[in-house]
């Protein structure tokens, strides 16, 4: 593009001479044209070219179409330039502002040069005129805007006569005027918020555009768009209210009961709602999402119910809700539900005394002191403590409630009634609101008032050290047996079910052949039974193989093994060193390898006579190392049996399982591992 020019023709037959043209525009921004000027020249371009010419001959300047005719003659001195004629034009550009001009020219040389008639000569051109400014192209003080801001339109019009209308966009289509009255050189907008954040409830940034519409007068000289991106503000963000969140117990009786939650019992049932961002009372958003933080739980719900309460003291249901734009919004609720244990029963103890608490082994009175505690829950839970007694032999208890002014209790109550022709069962209980009934109780039997012997009413019964309750034999008293226990032979039979039934338990010896399918020939018999059922337990004499039979009502099992009553251990042999060997290799006949196992309580030991070659009888020469599993904790040392006539070697075990040669003499040929022993640790 340019605002001016020249084209040229060269002619002769000798390139004397030249013809050239000329050309300039000046342009009008308001009325959108140039003015184009073209001069036409001769020029000799050569010291000895010249021409003389009197006779005018026919000359013309064209511009886009446009044609002068003039005449001047073709006289010239050497290396002269001569100006034939002028032309000027008034060229309209498009609307947009471009405007391509041509431009020639023409002159009639009527000689003949150099043997060679001239004749007439043109000379032509075209360019590009510089575009003439037209529609504003508008630029934006802040092209990322938030919704609510207030940013400015700048117009760099081209013509101080212009002025504009503005417009904008968003996700619409549809074009909304800015500005009523003509604005020339900016304009300060306020980015609509609610309008454009209703129309983008997903997202939290849209596209939109400005567009600027530019006149000359009355004259409409173009439009031009730019884009820019507005953003929702962080402020326009969803909402909880108080209202929206609720909090209740769902366990029937607890909030009428304690009026809180209680820790370990109670269950929190919350829901939460939210609103969408609003801006001006408008939603511009909806709610696609909830999430309920309670007891250490997260329900990604609106209404959730947690399990039981963990912990007791301040802490927070938090809410939150998410709105379609992925914006969220908490609200918390402190809580403080009560601390809660179960009842703890702690001490039960009875003796029998006289009625004022004096101790007497024969009174008929029972000293029990009992201690509880229950958790207070605000002085709301329900406190009951009950001492109960009853002979052994009757099922019926006969109660009797024990007050306090307080949640724990430590206190001696004084029973009357403990007869001391029985044993006595005294069972303390304790109940709060949870736990009822003998749910939380503590049994111990008080023995019959002391008698060194005693006799059963009937004959038939004899008890030392307490008084006598039933027919048989009792004894209360810490029992030595000097001359052993006999046990009677298991009765002959056929093993059946009316056999077992028939049979008392107690400790038999099963002799060869006593009954049939029997597991071993020698044993010793435990029978356990009640009324209709019971176990026989069988230990073998000679393998120490256990054996167990089982029978009910119905039926009679067969013997089976349970296991050895010794477990097998397994024995293995170390890998030894260089310079360590078996003393039975070289020679030592009769003495056993070094091993190393381990017992079925954890103790590993070794035994075996070790031979150490002359040149590993040093200080910390390594004999072996033991696996994982049958290491100590730490390094032991342990004095051996050797040869060594200065000392007793010694042998340190490491926890890393190495076994060292430790001693300082080298003297000894051979060392005895027989009596280690030590616990496994690894």
């Amino acid at each position: 593009m340019a605002l001016s020019g020249s084209y040229t023709q060269g002619f002769t037959n000798n390139g004397a001479f030249r013809l050239r043209v000329v050309w300039s525009a000046t342009q009008n921004i308001n009325e959108n044209y140039s003015t184009v000027w073209a001069d036409l020249y001769l020029d000799s371009l050569q010291s000895w070219a010249t021409v003389y010419d009197a006779t005018s001959s026919a000359c013309s300047i064209t511009i886009n179409g446009n044609t002068k005719s003039f005449s001047n003659t073709s006289t010239i001195g050497a290396n002269e330039s001569k100006k034939l004629g002028t032309h000027g034009v008034t060229v309209y550009h498009a609307a947009d502002g471009t405007k391509r001009i041509s431009v020639s020219a023409a002159h009639n040389f009527d000689i003949t040069w150099n043997g060679a008639y001239v004749g007439n000569v043109t000379v032509s051109g075209g360019d590009w005129l510089n575009t003439i400014p037209r529609a504003t192209t508008p630029t934006l003080s802040n092209s990322n805007p938030n919704m609510g801001d207030t940013i400015t339109i700048s117009l760099p019009r081209a013509s101080s006569s212009f002025t504009h209308y503005v417009f904008h966009d968003f996700l619409a289509g549809t074009w909304t005027q800015i500005n009523t009255t003509a604005v020339g050189t900016s304009l300060q907008w306020t980015v609509p918020l609610k309008e454009y954040a209703q129309r983008m409830q997903t997202a939290e940034k849209g596209g939109g555009r400005i567009q600027v519409d530019t006149f000359n007068g009355g004259t409409f000289i173009g439009s031009k768009i730019v884009n820019f991106t507005a953003k929702v503000p962080a402020s326009v963000v969803p909402t909880i209210s108080a209202g929206q969140v609720t909090h209740a117990e769902t366990v029937t009786g607890l909030a009428t009961k304690f009026a809180n939650y209680v820790q370990g019992k109670s269950k929190i049932r919350a829901t939460v709602a939210g609103t969408g961002a609003m801006v001006e009372g408008v939603a511009t958003s909806t709610i696609t999402g909830y999430k309920i933080q309670m007891n250490g739980q997260t329900f990604n719900t609106n209404d959730a119910t947690s399990s039981e309460v963990l912990n007791a003291g301040t802490q927070n249901i938090i809410y939150t809700v998410t709105d379609s734009r992925g914006r969220t919004a908490s609200r918390t609720v402190t809580i403080s539900p009560l601390t809660y244990t179960p009842p703890i029963l702690s001490v039960l103890s009875a003796s029998r005394c006289e009625a004022d608490g004096t101790p007497n082994d024969e009174g008929e009175y029972a000293k029990v002191t009992i201690g509880a505690t229950l958790s207070a829950l605000n002085n709301l839970n329900n406190k009951i403590f009950t001492l109960s007694k009853k002979p052994v032999t009757s099922e019926t208890w006969t109660n009797q409630n024990v007050s306090s002014a307080t949640y724990t209790i430590a206190t001696t109550v004084i029973i009357s009634g403990i007869s001391g022709d029985n044993s006595w069962d005294i069972k303390f209980s304790v109940q709060d609101y949870f736990y009822t009934g003998d749910t939380v109780s503590k049994t111990m039997r008080l023995s019959a008032a002391f008698s060194l012997i005693d006799y059963f009413k009937g004959g038939k019964g004899l008890a030392f050290e307490k008084v006598a309750e039933k027919d048989g034999f009792e004894n209360n008293l810490k029992t030595w047996f000097r001359g052993g226990i006999e046990a009677i032979p298991l009765p002959s039979g056929d093993n059946g079910l009316a056999y077992w039934q028939s049979l008392k338990g107690g400790f038999y010896k099963l002799t060869n052949n006593t009954l049939s399918g029997q597991p071993t020939p020698w044993g010793a018999v435990n029978v356990y039974r009640t009324v209709t059922d019971g176990i026989a337990e069988c230990i073998s004499y000679t393998t120490a193989e256990r054996w167990y039979l089982r029978f009910t009502a119905s039926g009679v099992s067969s013997w089976v093994k349970v296991q050895n009553e010794i477990p097998k251990m397994d024995i293995f042999q170390p890998t030894l060193r260089a310079g360590m060997r078996h003393y039975i290799e070289v020679g030592g006949g009769g003495f056993n390898r070094v091993k190393f196992y381990k017992t079925h309580d954890g103790m590993v030991g070794m035994t075996g006579m070790l031979y150490i070659e002359p040149a590993y009888r040093t200080h910390g020469a390594i004999i072996c190392q033991l696996p994982v599993g049958y290491r100590p904790a730490g390094t032991i040392i342990f004095n051996q049996r050797s040869d060594s006539s200065a000392e007793n070697s010694r042998i340190e075990i490491h926890g890393t399982g190495e076994i060292l040669f430790a001693s300082v003499s080298s003297s000894a040929s051979w060392v005895s591992f027989g009596g280690i022993q030590f616990p496994a640790e690894n």
